[in-house]
């Protein structure tokens, strides 16, 4: 499984990404990310999470990207209008950015 995080935005302007390929990954990880992306019920999000949100200029967008055998899906979000089922996922793939920033 292939997995693009892209995130933007913030008052900083923030501009970070990562791509993980599953195949890369330990046993143990691999499960995790696994089960993450089971739990946020991934390929069943529509692909944008309601509208932008009208007001705030510190929030962070987020893309995803995930491809896996036969099929791919992409999710646009923001931390205004996550679904909660998706903040587990976003919160583990943005602590992998800090880890291959710290790298």
């Amino acid at each position: 499984m292939k997995i693009n995080f892209e995130q933007e935005g913030g008052i900083l302007g923030v501009n970070n990404n990562i791509s993980i390929n599953t195949d890369n990954l330990n046993t143990d990880e691999a499960l995790k990310l696994q089960q993450l992306i089971d739990n946020a019920k991934f390929f069943e999000l529509p692909a944008e999470s309601l509208e932008r949100p009208l007001r705030g200029a510190d929030y962070f967008e987020y893309k995803i990207t995930i491809e896996e055998r036969d099929r791919k899906h992409i999710v646009k979000t923001t931390d205004i209008t996550m679904p909660p089922n998706l903040g587990p996922l976003i919160r583990y793939l943005r602590l992998k950015v800090v880890k291959q920033k710290a790298e």
